[in-house]
């Protein structure tokens, strides 16, 4: 194992996470065995901190977390590190969906404790926790009565991003759009905002080269990051934009624990 002190930063959802959602044994029981070597293991997501915590805590990290893609960057333990957290004014995410209602199905707002959600979405659901949550359904321009931390819209055309969407977000400056799963969800976001902005910072805070911090994503909001690090990783399953900007792609996908593979691969030599 390298004498070199790392900082690895992991996105989750189709990174280190199964289709199911679950880290397997072995992973966390590698990722467990990194950080007791000294190396600072970040966990870094689209999710809110209710469900990135609880992985987390399986993990048995003492590190920051990275929620929100970087709209929200706390650590659990440790006051002294500076938390980072952005909301958008409910004012302007109104006008966002006035502007492009045309182009969505379903949009979804939410603070970590309140969520507002035109109908249900068992995809959003899996993802974003809303067991145990009040969810506000209906119109969001009359439910929604505080800043979100996020914006979640679920386009009507799932094979492409609709220029209308682009459009509505585009008119406020700093702000912009990006997508998942295909085009099926886009999310609005500060440009300032990335998961990179919060890596960075944290591998200041640990006194940590950026040659030596490491990000393993598999989607377009992990491609900040990709290119900030000094060794980035697209997972074998990734989206072709993301290996383009890649140093790695891992051979085995997260299924397979592509992860800890990738990783052995490097810290082992």
């Amino acid at each position: 194992m390298t004498n070199k002190k790392y900082l690895i930063v992991i996105d989750m959802d189709s990174t280190l996470l199964t289709d199911e959602k679950t880290i397997s044994s072995a992973s966390v029981k590698y990722l467990k065995s990194l950080q007791d070597e000294g190396h600072i293991v970040m966990l870094a997501s689209g999710r809110p901190k209710r469900s990135l915590i609880y992985y987390y805590d399986q993990i048995g990290l003492n590190s920051p977390l990275i929620c929100y893609n970087g709209a929200y960057c706390f650590h659990p333990s440790d006051e002294n590190f500076k938390v980072t957290h952005f909301t958008f004014p409910k004012e302007i995410i109104k006008e966002i969906y006035t502007d492009c209602s045309d182009a969505i199905s379903n949009v979804m707002c939410e603070t970590d404790d309140k969520i507002w959600l035109g109908e249900p979405d068992e995809e959003l659901s899996r993802f974003f926790w809303h067991d145990g949550l009040k969810i506000n359904y209906g119109d969001i321009r009359e439910t929604l009565d505080e800043d979100p931390w996020t914006m979640i819209m679920k386009d009507t055309d799932s094979a492409r991003p609709d220029e209308r969407i682009d459009e509505a977000v585009k008119k406020h400056k700093g702000y912009a759009v990006r997508y998942w799963f295909k085009a099926e969800y886009s999310e609005i976001y500060f440009k300032k905002i990335s998961k990179a902005a919060c890596i960075k910072r944290s591998a200041h805070y640990y006194h940590i080269p950026r040659k030596n911090v490491i990000c393993i994503g598999d989607s377009f909001n992990d491609l900040e990051m990709i290119k900030y690090a000094g060794i980035g990783v697209t997972m074998i399953n990734g989206v072709d934009k993301l290996k383009k900007a890649a140093d790695i792609v891992t051979e085995y996908d997260n299924n397979n624990d592509g992860v800890m593979r990738v990783l052995k691969s490097i810290l082992e030599k």
